[in-house]
């Protein structure tokens, strides 16, 4: 939702590069809606507010880039005029990135994998490392992937409590330097013998309730599936 949608529109178009594939109008004529797409897969659909667009209504995008246009729609965006363009800049996680600020405060952050000779390997090998530590199986990602944030080729996927433990040691690291991210503390682990698991206190609910085993034991399992997919 935008408070001017003609002036949302140009920006999009004219400042960062998109085209406008369509726009619905109402009976009287007037636009109610335009799709704006820059790459497929990255649209947009713009509407006007029906209430004035205040703090707290805005939203962030990051949509990905490639690296040799990062520059030129900074350039681009800033020869528009009359909204905000920061500074392109690398980052600890090998990626380049632009961010912009449209009309109503709604952020596009553009991010791009910076090139193999301006890759800072040290960064990539040790993510490479962690991964072979946690995992033992699993196919590898193709070359090149992106894996918990960061540009790092020839990874494998993570699955269950490795992920989870991976994803907090990447982003230990990316605090470190300097990417602004929250670690979460790590789930306390609970054995599911234990009387505190939540499938042990759900067969024990069923136990009292006098069902049959193989109803409890299907409880049990149902319980431990939805706290795994939790």
């Amino acid at each position: 939702m935008v408070a001017d949608l003609d002036r949302t529109v140009a920006w999009f178009v004219d400042g960062l590069g998109f085209i406008n594939l369509f726009t619905v109008p109402d009976p009287s004529g007037q636009p109610v809606l335009v799709h704006l797409r820059r790459w497929q897969f990255q649209d947009l659909l713009v509407q006007p507010a029906a209430a004035p667009v205040s703090v707290g209504t805005s939203c962030v995008l990051n949509l990905a880039a490639v690296y040799d246009e990062i520059d030129t729609l900074a350039e681009r965006a800033r020869g528009h005029g009359g909204e905000q363009v920061g500074q392109p800049a690398d980052t600890a996680w090998n990626t380049r990135e632009l961010t912009t600020t449209d009309p109503d405060g709604n952020v596009v952050v553009f991010t791009a994998a910076r090139p193999p000779q301006q890759t800072d390997h040290q960064f990539s090998a040790k993510i490479r490392q962690w991964n072979d530590e946690q995992v033992r199986t699993g196919e590898r990602v193709p070359h090149g992937r992106v894996h918990a944030g960061v540009v790092a080729p020839g990874l494998r996927p993570l699955h269950g409590p490795a992920r989870a433990a991976g994803r907090r040691r990447a982003l230990a690291e990316l605090a470190r330097h300097g990417a602004g991210v929250a670690v979460a503390p790590a789930r306390t682990q609970r054995r599911r013998g234990a009387p505190g698991h939540p499938a042990a206190r759900c067969a024990a609910r069923s136990q009292r309730l006098g069902l049959a085993p193989h109803r409890t034991q299907r409880l049990h399992e149902d319980h431990a599936g939805g706290e795994n997919r939790a």
